[in-house]
């Protein structure tokens, strides 16, 4: 089939498939404290069983936008985190408490937005990066949490995070802004400029080891050769210029750029301590994408480069933003699409003996690590935390043919009809995926890199079974997490034996000729893109679209053994588990999510609650409010209590950022007016 071969009636049968809810890309920016509205689906009342609180974080836009969606059609991604609380505490109610997520560069993005004053610091909008040329990259924090619990702390804490910058500490109460994780001394930046806002390269999913009281992150850079895959644009070298006129320098824009990748060790009191890990040749670990998430076990650590990219790389979509009309044509040579293979990096927790602590100025520490690889391109994935006979085990999601670097335009034409642009409320949003996904369980050697042992689901495709039908765009997880707060820490989960997944599914409205083009493209040139289902079948499958889901995975029969589809028109994400009170079972609990279901201003963002081991049940559950808006959530967290802060580690702002200005005495006064006085 071709496009031009598509007639009226294949247009007019797009109709069949359910319109996705608009209310996916619309949300504002109030800071909220109510009391949410509780629909039950029966007679049963809210169980007395549902406690503690749940963490959800979403990006909500800038000052600049007021919220989402951006009136230039820019990626929903590009905006300040905002978390929501559920508090489950008081019995029969629940309350939500939200803030937007305020880093020093929030200030200075308000600060200079809009002011002529400031004209030559005001930060712009490139792919999903928010980007000054004279400030640096902004750090919205606005993917997803981390729980930890230090072997000296009384309470637990909580970290949010991004995947282009540190990572930071909340206060759980308040939800106020705690303290960075490292000063900007301990972290080494993307490119060799002395920015106020370094873009450093890290994780969005940080792992902690409840058993050993340590929290893991990394640190990474990639060279020019990872930056972009370009023929020379004439644009590009201007925006480099660009920069050089901020940060003169000696450097050619080829040594601006290195690989490295430290792995990055934190006990919550000391200064980071870091290793640079290389290959068995002693070359520095190539990232060729990104770390979007880290895992570990008992004697190793996870970490794998994930399916989208980040970071300055996302500059090449709008390198000049005063020029718009050249984004179309970089986006036709550019290639930021994933790379239909994964590579991974197994570090043995043995080798991590004294590291080098940056804030001391102490000498670099090299770890050597075990490289394998698993087809195709994973997204997010977990590890047991036991590994006998140094047999790892990786739960993972891979989304196959998902192009998560990209959004809808507002150029983006429908693959149905080449003169009809997408419908303007879907710019900013994920292109539909392209492919079924896979679940996989992977058992691998982590001495030796060997893979022992595989099974994926589906093996091939039938849209009659579940396990095709409903993993379409699986994205999204939840699982009965190794929680500090557990009632014995010291004894982690060994083993994972259930985990909970969101699938978006497949929308006709979302497929795009570009991205179309760009996997059909690449099955015909890269004979290792396997894809279970052929873009051109996936354009008939999107006349009629696949579902939205909520489903839980058993992990020893790699079998879907409970499922929820959501009505047609309803789109779910961000599970989290929620244990009930003094019980162990992976199923003993409730799963929450949010939801959106349409166009109706006051029906159309919810949270739903299911009971974890009757999710075919529905939900039992729904929670509402006419000021509750959400765009596309991303990860959760739970925790059995919340309190003020009481750790005492702190990295004083102005201490933290008086060395990278003090030599540029207007850009000094910028932040002792604008940026220390709101801490």
């Amino acid at each position: 089939m071709t496009l031009q071969s598509l007639d009226i009636d294949n247009l007019n049968s797009l109709n069949n498939c359910p319109k996705p809810p608009e209310s996916l890309l619309q949300t504002n920016r109030n800071e909220l404290d109510i009391k949410l509205d509780i629909t039950k689906s029966g007679a049963q009342e809210l169980p007395t069983d549902l406690q503690g609180h749940v963490f959800v974080v979403a990006p909500v836009g800038t000052a600049e936008s007021g919220g989402l969606p951006h009136a230039s059609g820019d990626s929903f991604m590009c905006g300040d985190g905002m978390v929501y609380r559920l508090d489950f505490n008081q019995p029969g109610e629940v309350s939500l408490k939200t803030r937007i997520v305020k880093t020093a560069d929030y200030y200075a993005d308000i600060a200079s937005a809009g002011n002529e004053k400031y004209a030559k610091y005001q930060f712009n909008n490139h792919g999903m990066l928010r980007f000054s040329s004279a400030l640096g990259s902004r750090n919205p924090l606005s993917v997803a949490f981390l729980p930890v619990k230090f072997a000296p702390d009384d309470q637990e804490r909580l970290l949010i995070t991004y995947d282009g910058g540190r990572q930071y500490e909340i206060d759980t109460e308040t939800l106020e802004l705690a303290t960075p994780v490292g000063s900007n001394k301990e972290w080494r930046g993307e490119v060799n400029v002395k920015f106020p806002f370094p873009a450093v390269l890290s994780t969005a999913h940080p792992a902690f080891d409840a058993c050993q009281g340590e929290m893991f992150t990394i640190n990474y850079g990639r060279s020019l050769e990872n930056f972009m895959n370009l023929p020379h644009i004439s644009v590009i070298d201007k925006f480099w210029k660009k920069l050089h006129q901020h940060f003169p320098h000696e450097h050619r824009k080829e040594e601006l750029l290195e690989d490295f990748l430290y792995l990055v060790r934190w006990d919550g009191e000391q200064p980071l301590e870091r290793w640079k890990l290389v290959l068995s040749d002693g070359s520095s670990v190539r990232i060729k994408q990104s770390v979007h998430q880290i895992g570990l076990s008992k004697d190793y650590i996870v970490i794998i480069d994930t399916f989208f990219n980040t970071g300055l790389e996302q500059t090449i979509n709008n390198p000049l933003p005063e020029r718009e009309n050249l984004a179309e044509k970089i986006r036709e040579k550019a290639n930021l699409a994933p790379t239909p293979e994964t590579y991974v990096y197994i570090v043995p927790r043995a080798a991590l003996q004294q590291g080098q602590r940056p804030a001391l100025d102490e000498a670099e520490v090299e770890v050597t690590v075990t490289q394998t690889k698993l087809p195709p391109e994973l997204t997010h994935f977990l590890v047991d935390y036991d590994n006998p006979q140094d047999k790892v085990t990786i739960h993972a999601v891979h989304a196959s043919s998902w192009y998560a670097s990209e959004w809808i335009r507002n150029y983006d034409h429908s693959v149905y009809e080449k003169d009809r642009h997408i419908d303007s409320h879907l710019h900013g949003m994920l292109p539909s995926v392209m492919d079924v996904s896979r679940l996989g369980r992977y058992t691998v050697n982590g001495k030796t890199g060997e893979l022992v042992e595989q099974k994926k689901i589906p093996d091939a495709f039938d849209p009659n079974i579940k396990s095709c039908r409903l993993t379409w765009g699986v994205t999204l997880y939840a699982y009965r997490d190794r929680l500090p707060s557990s009632d014995n820490p010291a004894m982690p989960t060994s083993t994972i034996d259930n985990v909970y997944w969101t699938s978006v599914g497949l929308w006709g409205d979302l497929l795009t000729e570009f991205v179309h083009n760009y996997y059909e493209n690449l099955n015909r040139k890269q004979p290792f893109h396997q894809p279970l289902v052929h873009p051109d079948e996936v354009i008939d499958l999107g006349k009629t679209g696949m579902p939205s889901s909520l489903f839980r995975i058993e992990t020893k029969s790699m079998a879907i053994a409970d499922s929820y589809e959501f009505p047609p028109g309803v789109i779910g994400i961000s599970p989290q588990f929620m244990p009930r009170e003094n019980s162990n079972s992976s199923t003993d609990g409730y799963i929450i999510c949010t939801v959106h279901c349409g166009e109706s201003a006051t029906e159309s963002h919810q949270i739903w609650i299911f009971e974890a081991d009757k999710l075919h049940e529905g939900a039992k559950w729904k929670l509402t409010h006419p000021d509750l808006t959400f765009g596309f959530t991303l990860h959760t967290a739970w925790l059995s209590q919340v309190a003020p802060r009481q750790a005492k580690y702190n990295i004083s702002v102005e201490e933290d950022y008086q060395d990278l200005v003090a030599d540029k005495p207007k850009l000094k006064e910028f932040f002792e007016q604008e940026i220390y006085p709101h801490f």
